[in-house]
């Protein structure tokens, strides 16, 4: 019988909040952002941060249950899982596109949408609903963990997914420069989130088998290493302008963030913090995948439509605050909706629950 594990849904839900908080700062902009140093609100800005931890997250959780999967069977149930949401959330970003932002229908991008291809094609990522590229990505990389659970029943298993998904990741982001594109281009394509997944493979196989204390300084030490290394990154890529020029070290700024969050997943599975545990935050969690695809056409409904309009001239953290006091509860009630509509009817019944596996 799987093991249900709260704090995985919480850590899930806050990274999904940070991410409509990340959203809300953008949208209410009066010019693109620019980091102003010791402001607070510079910790905004960081919204791909948050993904990094989905994809690692993801790999960690369909790691974890210790038993054997036809491959046909792990196909099924991911569609089962990602498409039904996916699919109802994009032909309402469609309609919003439509009607409430009155842009004429872009048929190569519905159809790449469709096709979860809009990654590969960043141009087309803006045209209905900028956060879904995460999905496209991450629906790729599943194709890859029958054979990464495979090499890991080897010896030195371990090694060979670090090791093969790291090559995979990187080797596709060069073949992406080869063609052409810069790394800045690649910062919605993110090839290397191969390695983010192995990373959350392995982390999940192995603490798994982990007592919680035979290992604990080693992985403690991991933590302090990558912290250090995620923080040196950021202060040596500052960003002038957000992601846009922070996408420069995507490549290695997404592997110090995954490293940081495997020694977390490992330190936290038998003595999680208590935040993670708190009910609203799980519940968050819970439906963290609907919040994800649904936040980000409501959020720029009330944007345009209310926020800008009513406080003009505003502060953007006054006009943040006022598009998070509107959209916030819109698009939690929102995601329930959608997760009782299109997630719940097609999970697994558990006994009494198990891992969630998706972001």
């Amino acid at each position: 019988m799987k093991a249900y594990f709260p704090h995985l849904d919480g850590l899930r839900g806050l990274a999904a909040l940070y991410v409509v908080l990340h959203h809300a700062f953008l949208l209410c902009a009066q010019s693109f952002p620019i980091r102003a140093k010791n402001n607070l609100t510079d910790g905004l800005l960081y919204g791909h941060l948050a993904v990094d931890v989905f994809i690692v997250l993801s790999g960690f959780c369909l790691a974890l249950p210790e038993k054997a999967r036809l491959i046909g069977e792990f196909y099924l149930k991911r569609a089962k899982r990602i498409l039904p949401a996916y699919v109802a959330v994009l032909i309402a970003s469609v309609a919003h596109t439509l009607f409430w932002n009155g842009g004429p229908l872009d048929f190569r991008a519905l159809g790449l949408h469709g096709l979860l291809l809009q990654d590969i094609f960043p141009e087309t990522i803006v045209a209905f609903n900028p956060p879904l590229w995460s999905v496209a990505v991450e629906w790729k990389i599943y194709f890859l963990f029958p054979v990464l659970l495979g090499l890991l029943a080897k010896p030195r298993g371990t090694a060979l997914v670090l090791a093969a998904t790291a090559i995979i990741g990187y080797g596709l982001a060069r073949i992406f420069m080869l063609s052409g594109k810069s790394v800045a281009e690649l910062g919605h394509t993110c090839p290397w989130y191969v390695f983010l997944f192995g990373i959350g493979v392995c982390t999940g196989k192995l603490t798994s088998r982990w007592d919680g204390e035979t290992k604990r300084l080693s992985v403690v030490v991991l933590a302090l290493i990558s912290s250090v290394l995620l923080l040196g990154l950021l202060f040596i890529f500052p960003m002038e302008h957000a992601e846009a020029d922070l996408a420069r070290a995507f490549p290695v700024i997404d592997p110090a963030m995954g490293l940081l969050t495997a020694a977390c997943l490992a330190l936290w599975h038998h003595k999680p913090p208590k935040l993670l545990t708190l009910r609203p935050v799980v519940f968050c969690g819970t439906i963290a995948y609907s919040i994800y695809l649904i936040h980000f056409p409501v959020l720029e409904m009330l944007a345009k439509k209310v926020i800008k309009p009513f406080l003009p001239a505003a502060s953007q953290e006054l006009q943040t605050l006022a598009l998070l006091g509107l959209g916030l509860p819109l698009v939690i009630a929102a995601a329930w909706v959608s997760w009782r509509l299109f997630e719940k009817p097609f999970l697994v019944k558990r006994q009494p629950s198990s891992v969630s596996e998706t972001m």
